[in-house]
């Protein structure tokens, strides 16, 4: 999914939500004047009506009226500001997505980073969602793997500190808000560090994990088919569930891993 669909979407769940509000609050505030007008009809027949009485209905109407114009005011610069906030949300991750494409590695880490504050203070789990795509993106664009047909003349790409960083933010926002869809599928990540890591229901199909440190980590339901695990670190590991077929796990350490 691109930037600008993601845009696109977002923009369009915040317009039906604010849509939604608004409606709310229309039906509230013309239930309450039906109520009222009802109200002050069953009154003027029921009971016979002095001056006083009426200066006291006028007031009362008065009172109302400056309610109603105070909640239509508190409810349109209520709207006023979360548009604002939710354009200052859309700049920022526009900007951080970018970043991750420039040359400078620090500009790309400091995207990273970013991505991670939005995350951390998204209001719901869809926005913390779109921010696991695009790093999982960045994982699959820059380190994308294609099963070599002789593994032993294979080399694993080089993983530089971006790729890294990116890693350990995945596994913090696990750790934090639990279920996030990661896809990492024909992803390089040997030698990588996954120790303890919750990655329950990951995508790891395909991807190449030769001598990846693994140990304790969480990969219940993890789909590691046809996966390059030879030589890794799962000592510890819970891969009950896991989909495993066509993996290599030849060397790989499993002492104490959990299987099934």
């Amino acid at each position: 999914m691109t930037v600008k669909r993601l845009f696109k979407k977002l923009r369009k769940r915040v317009a039906a939500l604010e849509l939604l509000h608004v409606t709310i609050a229309g039906f509230v505030v013309t239930a309450v004047l039906i109520a009222f007008g009802i109200g002050i009809a069953l009154y003027v027949r029921t009971k016979p009506a002095s001056s006083e009485d009426f200066l006291n209905m006028a007031q009362t109407i008065a009172y109302a009226l400056g309610l109603l114009t105070a909640s239509a005011a508190a409810a349109i610069a209520y709207r006023s500001q979360r548009m604002k906030e939710v354009d200052t949300t859309n700049r920022r991750f526009k900007d951080a997505v970018t970043s991750l494409s420039k040359k400078d590695i620090f500009v790309r880490i400091e995207g990273i980073y970013s991505l991670e504050r939005l995350a951390f203070n998204a209001p719901n789990a869809n926005e913390r969602q779109r921010v696991a795509e695009v790093l999982c993106a960045f994982l699959r664009e820059r380190l994308k793997y294609v099963k070599p047909k002789d593994k032993e003349e294979y080399t694993p790409l080089e993983k530089g500190i971006d790729h890294t960083t990116v890693l350990e933010v995945l596994k913090r926002l696990r750790e934090k808000f639990g279920k996030l869809d990661y896809d990492l599928s024909f992803t390089d990540l040997a030698k990588m560090d996954f120790e303890n890591a919750h990655f329950a229901g990951v995508n790891l199909r395909a991807s190449n994990l030769q001598g990846a440190n693994l140990r304790g980590a969480y990969l219940f339901w993890a789909r590691l088919s046809e996966a390059d695990l030879s030589g890794a670190y799962l000592s510890g590991a819970n891969l009950s569930e896991a989909a495993l077929c066509g993996a290599d796990l030849r060397g790989a350490f499993l002492h104490w891993a959990r299987l099934s």
